[in-house]
């Protein structure tokens, strides 16, 4: 590639990004030409000449991104007159990109995005009511309606994006989220008139969805629309819109200020324990995506909201059972079946919420009997999943998983031994009453077939992780550990147990 001497020409930029794309070796010196160029006074210019539609495709892109890159780093240069005839014409680029290249209009959006930060506050503060205004269709007559309703969400839902990742004087950004914010109901509206139209597109609904979650870091006002979030909830209903509503409900339970709306959090849930016929098909599917994606919502409100759940039990009794059948997904989580990580990988997502339940039971001073009462069937049932999960595969097959799906085993196991000790601590002396009994069962089962060791190792393992807290009051269960084992059955499974128990387990 020949020495341009930064001559930014745009016959020069357009032969540089052709070596850029096609000319491995002299992509380096190319990148940084582009670089300067991009960086240097005269690209406020040769971006626009670069959008031309009759430019190559690669020339439009770089000139999009050179607009966002010069309003969003390099705004100082541009005189304050030189403000309006900029938004002028990015947003009639916008009107001409409306149809696509997609990837080209979506550059132009964040482009107006960080126009819109940069000026709300002074030279343009009704930007967003002027830009809804402007995105009617009977404006842009070379789109469908549903375009232009499409592209006005997408410049909606990065404007709340570019906020969050643009870089402003400390001084600038709280001001700069309170001019966004009283636009909140304007946003919020067009989204919930597009969600509640039976009859809207996939797409249209989808690109609402992402609008709804993105404004929803602008601040906790989101958290009081409660109709747009129980039309959130009646999209995961529909398929193809289905992670999305998922994701979005997921990042409203993240909220930080959800925890100040219990009353809301409750109404989640009590959606949320309708998940049955959801959770059933995902499985039956083998919808390991959608799975992962429900126990994520489920999960995450549980997380978050642990406090809430037993504060539920206790204090409104009529919610009990609504709060145990929410766990209950949460425990059917755990025992997703499937060997992890082969066939599974969703039983992993639970470990954070047992920790925080039994954390939260432990240090209830005031109601901690009650809840021990309430809780020690899901924990025997918990204690009892992990006894299945902690199982190595037989060992022709285990002989096949390579180095990584090992490795993703062996931390697996290391969470289910922590899960287990919060299975003990809420379980104490019935939780090693319980490993007894599987004990008892598997050293049967591995007598009378010298390859069915697993299901002993699994048993042993899990006996090891709560060895060192049992009680001295509780060791008459440890004098009983080896009582089921003959002398034949050491002898036949002391390998094999070893060999993959390592010195997690007894040898």
């Amino acid at each position: 590639m020949e020495d341009l001497s930064n001559q930014f020409t745009i016959e020069n930029i357009e032969r540089t990004l052709h070596h850029f794309y096609h000319d491995a070796e002299s992509q380096a010196q190319a990148n940084k030409f582009l670089i300067s160029a991009q960086t240097s006074p005269e690209a406020w210019q040769f971006a626009w000449q670069l959008l031309y539609p009759t430019k190559p495709y690669e020339a439009q892109f770089f000139g999009a991104c050179t607009l966002h890159a010069k309003v969003s780093k390099q705004w100082n240069e541009l005189p304050s007159d030189h403000y309006g005839p900029l938004r002028d014409r990015l947003l009639a680029a916008l009107f001409t990109y409306t149809t696509g290249p997609k990837v080209i209009l979506t550059r132009l959006c964040i482009a107006m995005s960080s126009f819109i930060i940069q000026t709300i506050t002074d030279f343009w503060p009704s930007a967003i009511s002027d830009v809804m205004s402007a995105f009617q269709p009977q404006n842009i007559p070379n789109a469908s309606p549903q375009q232009v309703a499409h592209v006005l969400l997408e410049l909606l839902t990065v404007l709340s994006e570019e906020f969050q990742t643009t870089h402003l004087a400390q001084a600038r950004v709280g001001i700069v989220r309170n001019c966004l914010r009283q636009s909140l109901d304007l946003v919020m509206n067009l989204v919930q008139s597009i969600l509640s139209k039976t009859s809207a597109p996939a797409d249209l609904c989808e690109m609402s969805l992402k609008c709804y979650s993105s404004w929803a870091l602008l601040g906790p006002a989101v958290l009081e629309y409660k109709a747009l979030l129980f039309l959130a909830f009646d999209s995961v209903y529909r398929d193809e819109i289905s992670q999305t509503a998922l994701e979005t409900l997921t990042n409203i339970a993240n909220h930080p200020e959800s925890s100040k709306h219990p009353s809301l959090i409750l109404e989640m849930i009590e959606h949320i324990t309708k998940f049955d016929e959801l959770l059933k098909k995902a499985s039956q599917d083998y919808d390991m995506d959608k799975l992962n994606s429900l126990y994520g919502l489920i999960i995450n409100v549980g997380e978050n909201h642990c406090h809430l759940l037993l504060d539920t039990v206790i204090n409104k009794p009529q919610k009990k059972d609504m709060i145990l059948k929410f766990i209950g997904y949460i425990l059917q989580c755990s025992s997703t079946p499937g060997q992890y990580p082969i066939d599974e990988i969703c039983s992993e997502q639970a470990f954070g919420f047992w920790y925080t339940l039994q954390d939260a039971i432990t240090t209830s001073e005031k109601n901690f009997e009650h809840l021990l009462l309430i809780f020690h069937p899901v924990f025997q049932a918990l204690l009892d999943a992990y006894l299945v999960k902690l199982r190595y595969p037989p060992e022709n097959v285990y002989k096949q998983w390579k180095s990584d799906e090992r490795e993703s085993f062996r931390c697996y196991r290391q969470d289910i031994g922590d899960s287990i000790m919060y299975c003990y601590n809420i379980l104490r002396t019935a939780a090693l009453a319980n490993l007894m009994a599987h004990l008892n069962i598997a050293t049967t089962t591995a007598t009378n077939n010298p390859s069915q060791w697993q299901y002993l190792e699994a048993c042993l393992f899990a006996f090891k992780e709560v060895s060192e807290s049992v009680d001295v009051k509780e060791n008459q269960f440890y004098t009983c550990i080896y009582e089921p084992f003959t002398e034949y059955t050491l002898a036949t499974h002391k390998n094999n147990i070893c060999s993959h128990g390592s010195n997690r387990c007894f040898c």
